[in-house]
């Protein structure tokens, strides 16, 4: 039973993160790769 938890705990856990991860992370790292690029003295 104890098992049983810990592996739904985790399974919860990952889902969490994969959220913030979707909706947090990627987004700022798109943002600071346009600003990157917009202000890149190579483009």
């Amino acid at each position: 039973m104890r098992a049983q938890f810990l592996l739904m705990g985790r399974q919860v856990a990952r889902d969490a993160f994969a959220g913030f991860v979707g909706s947090w992370i990627l987004p700022a790292a798109a943002r600071i790769t346009d600003l990157f690029v917009e202000h890149s003295p190579l483009a």
